[in-house]
């Protein structure tokens, strides 16, 4: 990739114009990687940067085989579930059903925060109609994704949403802590002992 996406000089001249001189940094003080699809000749005329679309065109390539794979491995997972279904404790099939339906959302988070906002970043990028707001968008979509990926698992998955009930208190007062069931009935346990 870092011979598709390398500096060149025609980035350079663009980078110091439009990042570094407000920044007040050289060319010298940075490394970067990028694509560049619209360079401008000497003479001012503009031409496609071919390395840059190749780069697109392959990392394109790249994540759709990887969905491909999600999808095919989700849809046999599906059919397997519902052929053993049959076969399963209502238990083992709710588990099961929350364990599916929490890697559904797991794979559409990172769609929406980082496919799509990237997605479209390249897009008008390779038209030449982007702006430094669509960066800032793609930028703080993937901060977003670590803190939101866990979620569906908290949300979706039974037991741990109520342990995070349990955790936060959220829970009745009348409820009683599992450990005091269990120490109450010890003491009584012992209690008898001690009588007989």
């Amino acid at each position: 990739m870092y011979w598709f996406l390398n500096n060149n000089v025609y980035s350079d001249i663009v980078l110091r114009k439009e990042y570094l001189a407000p920044r007040h940094l050289n060319l010298s003080d940075i490394d970067y990687v990028g694509a560049h699809f619209w360079q401008i000749h000497k003479n001012g005329t503009e031409f496609i940067n071919w390395k840059s679309m190749g780069a697109v065109a392959f990392m394109t390539v790249i994540i759709f085989i990887s969905f491909s794979i999600v999808f095919y491995c989700g849809y046999q997972i599906y059919t397997r579930m519902e052929i053993m279904s049959s076969i399963q404790s209502a238990g083992s099939k709710n588990l099961q059903s929350q364990l599916f339906w929490a890697l559904v959302f797991q794979t559409l988070i990172p769609v929406f925060l980082m496919h799509i906002p990237a997605s479209i970043g390249f897009i008008t990028s390779m038209f030449n109609q982007t702006n430094q707001f669509l960066g800032e968008v793609v930028t703080y979509s993937i901060f977003m994704y670590p803190a939101l990926d866990p979620l569906p698992n908290f949300f979706i998955i039974k037991s741990f949403r109520q342990a995070i009930l349990d955790f936060f208190g959220c829970l009745r007062k009348g409820m009683v802590p599992a450990n005091s069931k269990n120490t109450n009935s010890q003491k009584q346990n012992s209690a008898q002992v001690d009588q007989n």
